[in-house]
């Protein structure tokens, strides 16, 4: 497209009328400017005009907007463009007559200043330079001149920043396995983002244990404004510490990134506490079991009997003769191991 365009302001220029002119009066370089620029740019050009005649000629510099859309080549006035797409307007030269002698040259400096609210696009201008006795006749016959094409594409001023926040899990210590993490993303540029990356979850020992999208459903952030995106994980590995790495990326014409760290503990006490009394439980009872086992192991023979036992805390001796309900009851120790309860 941008050969087409500058195809076309050569062939404006180059039109038989021009030919004579540029053969019998007038030369011009450079024949064409093209530049990319931001609103509030600044560039500085020099054109050169020579005097290809055997006389002495005054020469007019003239500037002029020219539409070229559809294939047109048409002179705009400065005063009937918006001031933001007129090119013509931000083009300063001396507009005075200068006069030149056979084969002489003289360098016109050139200034564009990009207009501070200039709109994205490409805008067309032609610095014509015109002789004859008056200004009134120059521009009136400004086709008849030498031209040298402006052609200024206007790039977008895109400014995309985002500032990270906060990152922040939920909790410090988490009582379950499951994991919330948090992130605000203020948009400090002027274009809609959409934040994307993931949040990668390391053990203590720096082994990656998981990892989770970040912005999964593709917020956007305007901007000015401040979004707030959570993430979840699910611990695989429960009780311990972690660490927690936010990689965030923005931006389509330019890629940023925005990065955290924190920490944060997994410990599950339901779990570890249901845990701990079904052990306790289970070395309770082993205990009791094996104590109970120990007890019978260095009783003496005669008072392991049940019955014995019961006969003696109801008569208040522990060891007796006789029978025992219906029972015979083997004879007591000597007196020496007889002891009375009620003592």
């Amino acid at each position: 497209m941008k050969k087409f365009i500058t195809i076309i302001f050569i062939l404006f220029i180059l039109t038989p009328n021009f030919v004579h002119a540029t053969v019998d009066r007038l030369s011009v370089t450079p024949a064409v400017i093209d530049e990319k620029a931001l609103p509030r740019d600044i560039f500085s050009e020099v054109i050169t005009v020579t005097n290809v005649t055997s006389s002495k000629i005054d020469v007019y510099p003239i500037v002029n907007n020219v539409d070229v859309a559809d294939g047109k080549r048409e002179f705009l006035n400065r005063a009937d463009v918006d001031l933001k797409n007129s090119l013509a307007n931000w083009i300063q030269i001396s507009r005075g007559s200068v006069e030149l002698g056979p084969g002489e040259s003289h360098e016109f400096p050139v200034t564009i200043n990009v207009n501070l609210k200039a709109q994205p696009d490409k805008h067309h201008a032609l610095i014509s330079f015109m002789w004859g006795g008056s200004r009134a006749y120059a521009e009136k016959n400004v086709k008849l001149g030498v031209s040298t094409a402006v052609n200024i594409e206007v790039i977008e001023n895109v400014k995309e920043r985002l500032q990270l926040g906060t990152f922040t899990s939920r909790e410090l210590y988490f009582t379950t396995p499951d994991v919330s993490f948090s992130y605000n993303l203020e948009n400090i540029g002027n274009k809609d983002l959409v934040p994307k990356g993931e949040v990668r979850i390391y053990d203590r020992k720096g082994r990656e244990v998981g990892a989770v999208p970040a912005n999964i459903d593709g917020a956007i952030i305007a901007p000015s404004e401040m979004g707030e995106i959570a993430s979840a994980w699910t611990a695989t590995k429960k009780f311990g510490k972690y660490k927690a790495m936010l990689d965030i990326e923005y931006g389509s014409s330019q890629v940023g990134t925005v990065n955290d760290t924190i920490y944060f503990w997994v410990i599950p006490w339901k779990s570890l506490l249901s845990l701990f009394l079904t052990l306790a439980t289970i070395v309770g009872a082993l205990a009791y079991f094996w104590w109970g086992r120990y007890e019978r192991a260095h009783e003496p023979t005669y008072a392991r009997n049940m019955e014995k036992r019961r006969y003696a805390k109801q008569t208040g001796s522990l060891f007796v003769e006789g029978t025992i309900m219906g029972r015979f009851v083997s004879a007591a120790p000597s007196e020496a191991h007889i002891m009375d309860m009620r003592e």
